[in-house]
């Protein structure tokens, strides 16, 4: 006689009962909205590293902001939220940031709250951000909260087919800052790696895709 094992008490899975991972309004709308190809961005500039894997504050690993043409390139411990270094760069530019350009995966109500109190103090000026439909999936309260205020406040959200973080920062001296990370806008003890780079060309290609996916949503 055959010994029993775990296997033979297993249930069949009733796929009836399982939620869909994206709900069918996303399926039927943004969830569609994608780059039809790939984009490439090349420079050569100077480049500087940091191990911050040990620092619990944004403002304490980036102390400067890069000069023209460099990139610094910290390495997290996961300790505090990559949607930190924006008050951070608003603090180490001393000035408004005319326009604001992100996309992420990913994000939690204290970096919402944190994105509408810096255009509420007008340190921002307009911001277009993009989000994971796999976010609005699984927080439809805090997508739609999000969408609806940035809405009153003149600037947009919405959900697509993106797993991209990163940011594009304007200023109204001519600066321009793109920040490239691993980790979405949402606390995540993560060993990530972000990369702040002052270059005009490639603030301008993190805009300008970031702006044809708001176009094609509004296309269809």
């Amino acid at each position: 006689m055959t010994a029993e094992t775990w296997t033979d008490s297993l249930h069949a899975l009733d796929l009836d009962v399982l939620q869909p991972v994206f709900p069918a309004d996303a399926i039927r709308k943004n969830a569609g909205v994608a780059l039809d190809d790939e984009q490439v961005f090349r420079r050569r500039g100077r480049h500087e590293a940091d191990d911050c894997t040990r620092i619990s504050r944004a403002k304490d690993c980036l102390t400067r902001l890069p000069d023209d043409g460099e990139s610094i390139h910290i390495l997290l411990s996961g300790h505090f939220r990559n949607s930190d270094f924006v008050p951070t760069i608003l603090d180490l530019a001393g000035s408004r940031c005319e326009r604001l350009s992100i996309s992420t995966l990913g994000y939690d109500r204290r970096t919402v709250d944190m994105l509408l109190r810096e255009l509420d103090g007008e340190r921002i000026g307009r911001l277009s951000m993009l989000s994971c439909v796999y976010a609005q999936s699984h927080f439809p309260d805090l997508h739609n909260w999000l969408t609806t205020e940035l809405d009153r406040r003149g600037s947009r959200h919405m959900a697509a087919r993106v797993h991209v973080k990163t940011m594009a920062f304007d200023f109204p001296d001519g600066r321009r800052f793109a920040l490239e990370s691993s980790a979405n806008l949402r606390s995540c003890n993560m060993c990530e790696l972000t990369t702040i780079t002052a270059d005009s060309g490639l603030t301008a290609f993190h805009h300008r895709w970031i702006d044809e996916l708001f176009e094609k949503a509004q296309a269809k």
